[in-house]
């Protein structure tokens, strides 16, 4: 007669939450790599950033997404972004000065070479003159009001001076200056960014404000404020190695799955 199996060992409770803990941990990591997967698939296949050539030595990398993977003494050779490595190119030939960062993607049909740019660093062109034709085309349309009148003389064509009878017209009332971030670039005070987030500040806040120059004081004071548990900001930073706009932008879904969970 065959032995009935035995009943499973009891649990103690100290290892059932290590076993919750475990399994937690999982899918929060399924969740960080489909986020870094989402973040990879919505992104353009090219990015082709261009930006002047003055900004190549201090430029924030983390501003476009990208790390740096290797560098020498004249910058980084190797950026980490959108899943790719891609290389620095700065050829001598007749195209003039530029750096810029690329990947091959294959061949064409002659067996060239095919390239993607994330960023390229240029002198700008040299503007040219607009010709009267296009200035007088470019004018904004006369409104009813304007009917009748005499086209306006500028001040040059009386030596200096406006002609008599004729004074001259008031100064355009100056534009609204934009309203101000509610988390400045650079924010060294993780309490004023956890006060900032209370008082209704926007991830596209925190993620302008990480791009400035203390990225982990903003990623603390967020996960602080959001109450994120230590295995979500690890999480976030180890999909995100030295991205901390991408990693807040991780974190966020993150802590609401894991509420989600608890409850």
């Amino acid at each position: 007669m065959n032995a009935s199996p035995r009943p499973p060992a009891p649990v103690s409770q100290d290892e059932f939450i290590r076993q919750q803990m475990l399994l937690q941990t999982s899918a929060l990591t399924r969740i960080a790599s489909a986020l870094e997967a989402l973040v990879i698939a919505q992104a353009p296949r090219e990015p082709n950033y261009r930006r002047p050539l003055g900004e190549f030595a201090a430029f924030d990398w983390s501003s476009i997404g990208a790390t740096v993977a290797v560098r020498d003494e004249f910058g980084p050779t190797t950026l980490d972004s959108l899943g790719y490595l891609w290389s620095r190119r700065s050829p001598n030939n007749k195209y003039g000065e530029a750096i810029w960062f690329s990947r091959p993607i294959g061949k064409d049909a002659d067996g060239h070479t095919r390239y993607l740019c994330l960023i390229k660093f240029e002198l700008p062109s040299e503007a040219e003159p607009v010709p009267d034709k296009v200035q007088r085309a470019a004018q904004p349309p006369a409104t009813p009001r304007d009917w009748g009148r005499s086209a306006p003389q500028s001040v040059g064509s009386t030596g200096g001076a406006p002609r008599p009878g004729h004074p001259p017209p008031p100064p355009a009332p100056a534009s609204a200056p934009a309203a101000p971030r509610p988390i400045v670039k650079g924010e060294r005070d993780s309490n004023k960014v956890s006060a900032a987030l209370k008082a209704g500040a926007a991830l596209d806040d925190v993620a302008y404000a990480v791009n400035g120059v203390n990225g982990p004081t903003l990623f603390w004071g967020a996960a602080r404020h959001w109450f994120a548990p230590v295995a979500l900001t690890d999480a976030a930073q180890k999909q995100n190695p030295g991205n901390w706009a991408a990693a807040i932008l991780a974190l966020r879904p993150a802590v609401d799955e894991w509420n989600k969970v608890r409850v």
